[in-house]
């Protein structure tokens, strides 16, 4: 199976098409979906990580032992995994020439995978934000492992260190068309907000600051009598409330026909911290400020779609 990206105006490109070549920053746009492929880990790969590792658990080693424990066969390894899929990732030279580094890696573990089961995994483009001049910028990468019956087995977040294409293009990019969820897509947002006559109205009376949670990256927007005073991440300690979500979740939210805020919320997609009763009172703020994250998620999505 060919990698491919998926577009938000639905188009694909494949892999011969678009990947001849490493994608670099300006191609990795939030939203952006790569197939990796599908594979299964055979006893030998499973037995050989134990060796390599010490982890020699029979439910990795027994097939006989992990039956019996519950399992439909010889475990895989979490880590195993994890590394498996970030080596298909190197195999199919999407960063190969444009990478730089690994920031970080945090994976989950939702349901148990046993040797030569098949997996498909997905890789989402969530975040990204340039920096040193141009010349690099750190891009956040969601990987799904699923089954063939779509049920998530594994899910884990990474960032990465990934080169421009051209130092001085990117920078001007940035500036027309901030990305999410840099300091200026931020100060957008709240430009946003001050012609926005719904969330002016909803907040006349309201003198405070609310915080949003996008992933690991927190910003606050001080409020007053209708008007965005301050905004940045000095004011996230103090919110009156707060709304949270990953970068993931915002970005399924952002593609829905409509403002969803109240159902993903009662699912527990986002978080709301803080004084309940001003979140409460100033719902329909909340909801003009999610209407404008929408917005300007749609902007970037759809700006960059031929990136």
């Amino acid at each position: 199976m060919r990698p491919y990206r998926t577009l938000p105006c639905g188009r694909t490109l494949s892999h011969n098409q678009s990947m001849a070549n490493s994608y670099f920053y300006e191609d990795l746009v939030p939203g952006s979906e790569f197939d990796l492929g599908s594979f299964f880990v055979d006893s030998d790969k499973i037995n050989a990580f134990a060796t390599l590792t010490g982890d020699n658990h029979a439910l990795h080693t027994d097939t006989d032992y992990a039956v019996a424990a519950g399992f439909e066969g010889q475990l895989v390894h979490g880590a195993l995994m994890a590394s498996l899929v970030i080596g298909q990732l190197i195999s199919l030279g999407i960063f190969s020439e444009s990478i730089v580094a690994m920031k970080d890696l945090n994976w989950s573990f939702k349901k148990p995978i046993v040797a030569n089961q098949l997996v498909t995994v997905l890789m989402q483009i969530t975040e990204r934000h340039l920096r040193h001049k141009g010349r690099t910028g750190v891009v956040g990468r969601r990987f799904l492992v699923s089954s063939q019956d779509g049920q998530h087995l594994q899910e884990g977040y990474s960032s990465a260190v990934v080169r421009t294409r051209d130092a001085e293009g990117a920078v001007k990019l940035e500036e027309s068309t901030p990305s999410f969820v840099s300091d200026a897509w931020v100060s957008k947002l709240a430009q946003s907000l001050e012609r926005d006559e719904n969330f002016i109205a909803a907040t006349s009376s309201f003198d405070g600051s609310i915080a949003i949670h996008f992933g690991h990256v927190s910003v606050g927007l001080r409020i007053y009598r209708g008007h965005v005073i301050d905004s940045g991440r000095s004011i996230v300690s103090n919110a009156t409330f707060s709304i949270a979500a990953s970068c993931a979740v915002w970005l399924d939210f952002s593609k829905r026909p409509r403002n969803e805020f109240i159902p993903f919320a009662m699912a527990d997609k986002f978080e709301v911290r803080g004084s309940t009763y001003e979140y409460l009172r100033m719902t329909r703020a909340v909801m003009a400020v999610t209407d404008q994250v929408r917005v300007l998620l749609g902007e970037g999505l759809m700006g960059r779609s031929d990136a």
